[in-house]
């Protein structure tokens, strides 16, 4: 029995190979034939040496509806092609054609994970309100949401992009593991502080980053 195939979709494969690199790999491992559809750049090839089928589709992100269109007729046309049993959207645009595409192209499953949603509370009134809209006319072609954060699966359900039932959290970070001191020899840690400019001696360095503005309303 051949194993089924899952198409992930993303607008450019610099997404793919920085963030979506993991995941496709453990679809691998689960026994998923692994296919990847999004405009050619500089890591395509790296990502099909990897065991993943590329498919170079035109996608824009920008407001360009002809280049959209011919995005989505790639698409389509790709869909009509390979039987998908899992179409798997990610990034603003290049989701919104993937989801539709797919319904209308009978995959049995739409997936979509939404990495931070492109409206926002500082957004004005209206344009906020046409990317809400343009969110759950996305979602009406999807099975199932994922989001980065809580704070964004509250939204969604709160917009009536996606019910409660049908999303889910499933939040993000850093593999600690790969930091870990014990990793790496006293020579190579040497070396690095020597490239950083760091004494022998030196402690530790904790960086963050947030959103400021939340965190302190009255910050320049």
């Amino acid at each position: 029995m051949p194993a089924p195939a899952l198409l992930q979709v993303c607008a450019v494969d610099f997404t793919a190979w920085h963030f979506l690199r993991p995941l496709m790999r453990a679809q691998l491992e689960a026994g998923f034939d692994v296919h990847l559809a999004c405009r050619p750049g500089a890591y395509l090839d790296a990502l099909g040496q990897e065991g993943f089928t590329v498919h170079p589709i035109p996608f824009e992100r920008s407001y360009d509806l002809l280049a959209h269109w011919r995005a989505a007729r790639a698409l389509r046309k790709l869909l009509r092609r390979e039987p998908f049993t899992v179409v798997h959207a990610h990034t603003p645009i290049a989701s919104l054609i993937a989801r539709r595409v797919a319904r209308r192209c009978r995959v049995p499953v739409v997936l979509y994970t939404a990495h931070g949603f492109y409206f926002h509370d500082a957004m004005a009134p209206r344009a906020r309100r046409f990317h809400i809209a343009l969110e759950r006319w996305g979602q009406r072609h999807a099975d199932f949401l994922f989001t980065q954060s809580r704070e964004d699966l509250e939204t969604a359900v709160r917009e009536g992009i996606a019910p409660a039932a049908r999303a889910r959290a499933i939040g993000n970070g850093v593999d600690i593991d790969r930091f870990r001191q014990w990793r790496f020899s006293a020579e190579e840690r040497a070396a690095t502080r020597a490239e950083l400019g760091l004494a022998p001696d030196a402690g530790p360095i904790v960086m963050m980053i947030s959103e400021e503005r939340k965190l302190i309303p009255n910050i320049a």
